[in-house]
């Protein structure tokens, strides 16, 4: 599997989700970026 076909996938998983999984899952990636990456790079979309 290609990295575009495992993002695409990962996209896919995501925009499935229900809307409190949705946002359990997009604060489970910042706590990710936070304590592995060590920083930021999530950024919410302008509405």
């Amino acid at each position: 599997m290609t990295a575009v076909e495992r993002a695409t996938a990962i996209f896919q998983v995501l925009d499935s989700l229900s809307p409190d999984n949705h946002e359990a899952a997009v604060e489970i990636i910042k706590i990710y970026e936070r304590d592995s990456l060590r920083e930021t790079i999530w950024r919410a979309r302008p509405r």
